[in-house]
């Protein structure tokens, strides 16, 4: 479920039907607040970290204790490949 750019108080019913969240911005400084709404606050379980950029990359950062990846290109309004280390972990949970 995608709750938008910005971290809102009104989005906090949303949370409640989540159990995951995974993180996707091209803003370093946007990340933590991400964290602290939907893991600190809202109870969730991170999966991804994904640094969006405009050029053909992915990169691996760390697995564990969620995936952290840089990765693009990442351009509004075309779908970027979505890398199989995020795949199999989202696979994964669907699974349990």
């Amino acid at each position: 479920m995608d709750v938008g750019g910005m971290v809102q108080p009104q989005k906090y019913p949303i949370l409640e039907a989540c159990s995951h969240y995974l993180i996707i911005s091209s803003k370093l400084e946007a990340v933590n607040p991400w964290h602290e709404f939907c893991g600190q606050r809202g109870n969730l379980t991170p999966v991804a970290v994904i640094s969006s950029v405009l050029t053909n990359t992915e990169e691996v950062h760390q697995i564990q204790p969620y995936i952290e990846i840089t990765s693009g290109a990442w351009v509004m309004g075309q779908a970027p490949a979505i890398p199989e280390v995020l795949l199999n972990k989202v696979k994964a949970l669907i699974h349990n």
